[in-house]
């Protein structure tokens, strides 16, 4: 069942008498995602705007962001590094 949709895993689950709530599989899969992402990553679980003041501090390149607010005020502030919207939004 790797990779399937949680709703055909749900489906597959009932079919062999298994009942267990999508919620309940759902926050299964936040948690592990979480734990995941914690180890991988340093995220900040919040969109405050100092998370990427602090995550950029010392940064020199390029970073492409999705028009989140705090960026612009960091533009300003940081010449070494030059900020681009996304295009994904474009359509």
């Amino acid at each position: 069942m790797n990779g399937l949709p949680l709703y055909q895993i749900h489906q597959e689950f009932l079919r062999n008498d298994i009942h267990i709530s999508k919620q309940v599989m759902t926050n299964w899969i936040i948690q592990c995602a979480d734990w995941y992402l914690g180890i991988l990553y340093e995220y900040p679980r919040t969109r405050k705007a100092n998370h990427p003041e602090i995550f950029l501090k010392g940064f020199q390149s390029v970073v492409v962001y999705d028009g989140y607010s705090a960026y612009p005020k960091l533009d300003c502030e940081n010449p070494d590094i030059t900020f681009a919207g996304t295009w994904h939004h474009l359509q």
